[in-house]
């Protein structure tokens, strides 16, 4: 362990560098060398000496390596997040951005995740190091909250334990035969060979009443992540969300999803019926928005934009203009504004505009944009409370009562 010169200027942000190569530890220092308002800490090669520098040097930021001797980067993030909670940014050679490994990083409560295949590309070294500069900035002013771990859900499947056979009982639709199953998955009527069909509580909301929609960057990945899984299948009601990632990404986002939240998440496309209980997932590349057919709605395409308008703001207006006051506008973290301008649609057509607290984001512009230009946004303090207020959106939305 190797503990920095403190820096002359006594506003500078202290970061814990924790990485067992000695080369990125360096290089990390030689380009936050040029920043006067960051300072290296602290020096740790594997988790253990991470956790022990952060007791002695209390950094605002840790750059830490998710694969490392002893204990790893992941191992470490999470007895953090439990004893010290400190905004972490995880590396990786060997993971890259948008896979299941890096959604594990955020989830376990990591700000970011940086893959260091970019370092290797040396015509893009300037891009990595303003990149840098501006992310540890951001994270210096964010609020972390201690969590508990998340299992590593390769290995959730192996580790439970082998339960009794479900027996089901299930009376055919065709020919109205009462048949016993045991086990999950498809079965047949014993009587005339047709697929038994089984009914779940989703069914009982099956009218789409309200529409839950969230904006936001591909910082926002995060906060989705503590947010969907929080948000019940009994809610009733579709949630639509719209990122500004890649489709790749978003992909693998949504698997992760559905993995961990009692909604079905789907990857939103185009020509999908919106149903009651579900949540579609869509990128700003997909260009999705909201088409209305007497009662039903469907996903359709944004066959021409309007001027200033992102693909945000068109999916959150075609649902203002769909469900007007049953409809709430949720937006997370983003740097660009797109989503601005459709949470202002959906609050002039009476639905709720609700947004999380700014400390709680990587990238808050453009929160703090809605804030500033939208009458009326209700402010969660945290992720947690964002999920009771949607869940409570949706409780009365569905029973018919004054929304908040």
């Amino acid at each position: 362990m190797a503990v920095a010169k403190t820096s002359s200027n006594k506003g500078a942000i202290p970061v814990l560098v924790a990485d067992d190569s000695i080369v990125f530890r360096r290089y990390l220092r030689d380009i936050l060398a040029d920043f006067e308002t960051i300072t290296i800490g602290g020096e740790a090669k594997n988790g253990i000496e991470a956790l022990d520098m952060v007791l002695k040097v209390r950094p605002k930021v840790i750059l830490m390596d998710m694969e490392m001797p002893l204990m790893d980067g992941m191992t470490a993030l999470q007895h953090l997040m439990i004893h010290c909670p400190t905004p972490t940014i995880m590396f990786s050679s060997l993971t890259s951005e948008g896979t299941f490994r890096a959604f594990d990083a955020l989830k376990n409560g990591a700000v970011d995740f940086i893959s260091k295949d970019l370092l290797f590309d040396e015509s893009r070294q300037d891009v990595f190091k303003k990149m840098l500069f501006a992310r540890i900035s951001s994270a210096a002013k964010m609020k972390v909250h201690s969590i508990e771990p998340v299992f590593d859900m390769s290995k959730m499947q192996d580790d439970m334990p082998k339960d009794e056979p479900v027996t089901r009982v299930i009376f055919c639709e065709e020919c109205g035969a009462r048949n016993i199953v045991e086990g999950i998955g498809a079965a047949y009527c014993s009587q005339c060979g047709d697929v038994l069909v089984e009914y779940h509580d989703v069914e009982i909301f099956r009218r789409n009443t309200h529409v839950t929609i969230f904006g936001g960057g591909e910082d926002s990945c995060r906060n989705l992540l503590n947010i969907i899984p929080r948000l019940g299948s009994e809610q009733g009601g579709s949630t639509i969300v719209v990122i500004k990632a890649d489709s790749v990404h978003v992909d693998t986002l949504t698997e992760y999803l559905d993995a961990i939240s009692p909604l079905k998440i789907l990857r939103a496309r185009e020509g999908m019926s919106l149903d009651s209980g579900y949540c579609y997932v869509a990128s700003t590349q997909d260009q999705i928005c909201l088409q209305q057919f007497s009662t039903q709605q469907t996903l359709g395409k944004v066959k021409q934009s309007l001027d200033g308008m992102g693909s945000i703001d068109m999916a959150m207006a075609s649902v203002a203009a769909a469900f007007k006051r049953k409809c709430a506008g949720v937006l997370l973290s983003g740097n660009e504004l797109d989503g601005v301008r459709g949470a202002a649609d959906i609050a002039a057509n009476g639905g709720e505009v609700l947004v999380l607290n700014p400390d709680e984001c990587l990238s808050p512009r453009l929160i703090g944009a809605a804030i500033e230009k939208i009458k009326g946004v209700r402010i969660a303090t945290d992720e947690n409370e964002l999920a009771r207020m949607l869940m409570e959106f949706c409780r009365q939305a569905r029973t018919g009562d004054p929304i908040f």
